[in-house]
């Protein structure tokens, strides 16, 4: 009887015995299976580094052109009307000062913000002058160079090329510190010619064809030529771009800049303190920006060119943001852009945008917001508001009623900590990133942070992480069975790396061009 047999006779004779034993075996197989699948998986994770950067958030939305509207000019700040420069059936021209809200508050807020900025940079000019290095005269170069830069060659533009005027003369050191622009807008008094200023500087002034006036606290001066109308508008750009000593003026400065750079870094100096003091100086001058930027919302401009149909305030009236102080009738061409509640939150007159067109391949038109509907429209359950965006420029082949796409930036960040989105994790209301411990014990660790706004690559860090640290960007789990000789190519070789240890470059990264892997 062969064995075979003789098995199959005991399994017949002794069946509960035999099942137990397959059991058994059964039981075994399995375990030793899993166990070796167990041992042949690992956790690979992919490293990144937060680093610094510039971010943008953006809100998209499709709509039309139009080539034809009427716009209600509604001020964004509220106060007394104390003056109106325009009258039903005028011509006005984009940038040009309709009308005048009181402003003492936001001029005090001003006056405080430039108080500490000027406090800010003496504490400043103070540590660096103490230091033990040669840098306070470095410093001093750095602001005789961007005093320079921002004071050579300015001159008065009018605000509408078509002007065939003399223009007036500007003299002066300018000292607020700050670029941008002055706007300058005369008008007819009982006792003459004066004129107000709006940007930089901000006030009134009396028109003088002898002597130079000063243009408030700016340090700079005006001269009118023997001539002058009413309603003229002249703007004086800080720098001026346009001037022959533009470029060296830049050079100039960049040079002192990088010297100053150098010296402040090193042995010796307390780079720690010198980064707190250029942070409230920095601080300081973002406040005076602020302030300004406050300031000029009191001086309620054309927002394009066209003719003002109407007025419906007079001077002395309480006006804010829900008052249409007038209204202008245009041919410019703008996109009106529906946006849903939520993105229609988000965007502000003002806002920069960028525009494509269907119709049009490879065209591309830069605009800014010149409205956002305050009632909305409910369609399908769902409430929209519309933004008319206003071209920077024109094209014929742009046509009323073509299609348009426009991305408005909402929000921008420069010099802020920035990871990759898919390395900020969420548990509930709270955010996290994970971050290897140590070489030894490479278990990535949850490392809770607070972000800001994200784009659609990076999601800026405002606390909990700074720059150079690494992070994980990616896991996964692999696995190593023996059944073929054979391997797979894996996504982390398919950028150069290896799956255990060593460096990768991965090019094109968003936040973290440098990358490596480690295995668990």
């Amino acid at each position: 009887m062969s064995i075979f047999s003789k098995t199959i006779k005991y399994i017949r004779t002794h069946k509960v015995r035999s099942i137990i034993a397959l059991i058994i075996v059964i039981v075994g197989v399995v375990l030793i299976v899993r166990a070796s699948h167990k041992e042949a998986e690992a956790t690979t994770y992919m490293l990144g580094t937060a680093e610094k950067g510039t971010i943008i958030s953006t809100v998209s939305g499709t709509g039309q052109v139009s080539n034809s509207n009427s716009l209600d000019i509604n001020p964004e700040a509220s106060g007394e009307l104390i003056a109106i420069y325009a009258k039903p059936g005028d011509k006005v021209t984009k940038g040009k000062t309709l009308f005048v809200i009181k402003s003492t508050d936001a001029q005090k807020s001003l006056r405080d913000a430039q108080i500490s900025l000027q406090s800010a940079q003496l504490s400043y000019d103070s540590y660096i002058n103490s230091s033990q290095n040669s840098t306070a005269d470095l410093k001093k170069a750095v602001d005789r160079a961007y005093s320079t830069l921002l004071s050579s060659q300015l001159e008065a533009m009018p605000g509408d090329r078509n002007l065939n005027a003399t223009a007036p003369t500007i003299s002066g050191n300018y000292t607020l510190g700050s670029e941008g622009t002055i706007t300058l807008t005369t008008y007819k008094t009982d006792a003459g010619y004066s004129f107000n200023m709006s940007g930089l500087a901000n006030g009134i002034g009396t028109v003088n064809t002898t002597t130079a006036q000063p243009l408030g606290a700016s340090g700079l001066f005006i001269k009118f030529p023997a001539t002058v109308n009413e309603n003229q508008t002249w703007t004086i750009t800080i720098p001026n771009k346009n001037s022959s000593s533009y470029v060296s003026n830049l050079n100039a400065y960049e040079n002192a800049v990088q010297d100053l750079k150098e010296a402040t870094t090193v042995k010796g100096t307390n780079e720690i303190e010198l980064q707190q003091k250029q942070l409230s100086l920095q601080q300081a001058k973002n406040s005076v920006f602020d302030a300004q930027q406050n300031l000029a919302k009191y001086y309620v401009k054309a927002p394009l060119t066209g003719t003002l149909a109407s007025t419906d305030v007079i001077v002395g009236q309480q006006v804010g943001s829900g008052t249409a102080l007038g209204t202008i009738i245009t041919n410019q061409q703008v996109a009106i852009i529906p946006f849903n509640e939520i993105d229609a939150a988000k965007v502000a007159v003002g806002q920069k945008a960028t525009m494509t067109f269907d119709a049009i391949d490879e065209l591309t038109v830069t605009g800014k917001i010149i409205q956002v509907d305050t009632l909305g429209t409910v369609s399908q359950g769902v409430v929209n508001y519309n933004v008319k965006i206003a071209f920077d420029t024109t094209d014929a082949r742009i046509k009323s009623g073509m299609s348009v796409s426009a991305t408005i930036a909402t929000d921008v960040r420069q010099d802020v900590v920035l990871v990759p989105i898919a390395a900020v994790k969420t548990d509930g209301n709270a955010s996290y990133v994970l971050q290897a411990t140590s070489a030894t014990d490479p278990a990535p660790k949850q490392l809770p942070v607070t972000i800001g706004i994200s784009d659609d690559t990076n999601t800026e860090i405002v606390e909990g992480l700074t720059e150079g640290e690494s992070i994980v960007v990616r896991s996964m789990t692999t696995s190593n069975t023996k059944q073929s000789s054979t391997q797979a190519p894996s996504i982390l070789n398919s950028v150069g790396g290896s799956t255990r240890g060593g460096a990768v470059r991965a090019g094109g990264m968003g936040a973290t061009p440098t990358m490596r892997t480690f295995t668990r």
